[in-house]
């Protein structure tokens, strides 16, 4: 069978991704809207709650135990949880979702990582679900940071970029004390590679990086620094489809995608 031309390959391959263009378009759209009725929506579920309700659904084998479910037990604290249309519970890491970096902290349940999985795996989802859980929006474009069981059993935190704008498919920390760290930089979004070498642009006309309280409880909780950039913590932000990579995350993503792309 011949194989097929790199062009034809990559349409083949987005082809695939096309359930998960129209997530993030919805992501988009509904973050826009969270936005909009942040004002007239408030939490007032019980303390405790969106920690519960995302320990509930973290899946036997990863670990989020230590950084991970501090930071979610910290955001709930300081109040930067709200309730979204869909009834279920979003942290950020301000009062203000739009001020800081800005993500949307929130477990898939399993049905909806089978679901996010199968428009990146197509028949094999379920299979590759149980190495998979979403648990951070990171752009505004739909695009998703997971924990990964690596071939180890290792739990790691990846990116999966979306397809409509962040290709950024790779091991975005080692463990989750260094994706906290990374969050703390100040980048607007961490779904763009392309900005990890240099540091992230000051805010508005003072020239500040912002994140200082979540900086503050960082430094303070753990006893760490925090980088300059992103580049210090994410070895090798490949892309899928890109140029061959060494990335662990990438080449699992690509040697699973239906058809693989051609380079």
């Amino acid at each position: 069978m011949q194989r097929p031309k790199k062009e034809h390959a990559l349409v083949l391959w987005w082809s695939s991704q096309r359930a998960l263009v129209q997530h993030a378009a919805l992501s988009g759209l509904m973050a826009a809207f969270d936005g909009c009725w942040s004002a007239t929506f408030a939490y007032d579920a019980g303390v405790g709650e969106f920690v519960d309700v995302t320990l509930a659904r973290v899946p036997s084998g990863f670990d989020f135990s230590g950084p991970l479910q501090m930071l979610f037990e910290w955001v709930e604290k300081q109040g930067y949880v709200r309730p979204g249309h869909d009834g279920d519970l979003y942290g950020s890491l301000s009062a203000d979702a739009w001020v800081g970096t800005s993500v949307e902290l929130r477990g898939f349940t399993a049905g909806q990582t089978v679901s996010y999985t199968r428009s990146w795996f197509g028949d094999a989802a379920n299979d590759h679900a149980t190495r998979l859980w979403p648990f951070v929006r990171t752009g505004g474009d739909g695009s998703m940071a997971a924990l990964w069981l690596d071939g180890d059993r290792r739990t790691r935190v990846v990116h999966l970029g979306s397809g409509s704008g962040s290709l950024l498919t790779c091991v975005l920390a080692e463990n989750g004390l260094d994706f906290l760290r990374l969050l703390a930089i100040g980048y607007r979004e961490i779904c763009w590679g392309e900005e990890f070498a240099a540091p992230p642009r000051p805010w508005g006309d003072s020239g500040k990086i912002v994140n200082g309280p979540y900086r503050d409880w960082l430094c303070g909780t753990f006893g760490v620094t925090v980088p300059e950039t992103a580049s210090e913590i994410v070895r090798e932000p490949a892309e899928a489809g890109g140029p061959a990579t060494g990335d662990a995350f990438c080449r699992w993503v690509e040697d699973h995608l239906d058809p693989p792309p051609v380079r």
